[in-house]
């Protein structure tokens, strides 16, 4: 999975629940549909306490798989003791869009729980993928009144080719290649809002991002301070952060009073 638990704080990224805990926002499902290795439908059955384990133990009833292959009944996990920790509601249905990692539910995994207003669109669109021989598919989904498109080629139920992915007012958000199910070769990930925009710019190899990927937000507010940093990953995960910033590398290089020498 490529979205990136924060522990530091990025400009647009939303925090869910905790001040710890903050995850990538893109605004709709369609890139997490993209970058989880498992999209699915399911009911949860049965929820546990928190374990020796420190995790809660759920059993999903598996519905529906719209990308990987899940059993029809599935035990699955969330953390309960730190400060992304939280629990899935027993009875509820939910779309998941996850990696599924070790079995484990994390905090920035994609839910969209059956009550929520976006289930029926999102799970409509999934459907039109799941039971579409050959397409270059429109699709969309609604979210805080907002209407999100994409465009993307589909083969056998699964996106596979070219991929557009546009935001509220119709700018490209997303563009690239999906091949084999898989993100692959150079993207770029824009998000604009009223105070400014960001820009995510790398390459996918085999569905994770790969190498140097470089991220910018230009602010629209006065005095606002610009961001420009490249993060290094290594199979999907950060190995290294680098802040290129010039006020960074001010901070960084300018030569040091003797007052701050002495301490």
């Amino acid at each position: 999975m490529n979205r990136i638990i924060l522990l530091f704080g990025i400009l647009l990224f939303t925090n869910n629940i905790s001040t710890a805990c903050k995850c990538q926002d893109y605004g709709n499902s369609f890139l997490h549909l993209l970058e989880s290795n498992h999209v699915f439908l399911a009911t949860i059955m049965s929820v546990s306490d928190c374990g020796d384990n420190n995790k809660y133990e759920y059993e999903l009833y598996i519905e529906s798989n719209y990308k990987g292959t899940l059993p029809e009944t599935k035990k699955v996990y969330t953390d309960c003791v730190t400060s992304c920790a939280f629990q899935l509601e027993k009875g509820s249905r939910v779309i998941f869009f996850t990696d599924l990692t070790n079995d484990n539910i994390n905090f920035c995994d994609l839910q969209i729980a059956f009550s929520d207003a976006n289930f029926i669109l999102t799970k409509k669109y999934l459907d039109k993928i799941k039971y579409t021989k050959l397409d270059y598919l429109e699709l969309y989904e609604r979210k805080d009144g907002n209407i999100f498109r994409s465009k993307m080629m589909v083969q056998d139920g699964f996106v596979n080719g070219v991929v557009n992915i546009y935001d509220k007012d119709g700018n490209t958000a997303v563009k690239g290649l999906v091949k084999n199910g898989k993100m692959e070769g150079y993207y770029e990930i824009r998000n604009f809002s009223d105070s400014g925009e960001e820009v995510w710019t790398g390459d996918y190899k085999d569905g994770n991002r790969d190498g140097n990927w470089v991220y910018k937000y230009t602010s629209n507010i006065k005095n606002a301070r610009n961001q420009f940093i490249l993060y290094t990953y290594e199979k999907g995960e950060v190995i290294k952060r680098s802040d290129l910033a010039i006020e960074a590398q001010l901070e960084e290089y300018e030569p040091k009073k003797e007052e701050e020498k002495k301490n």
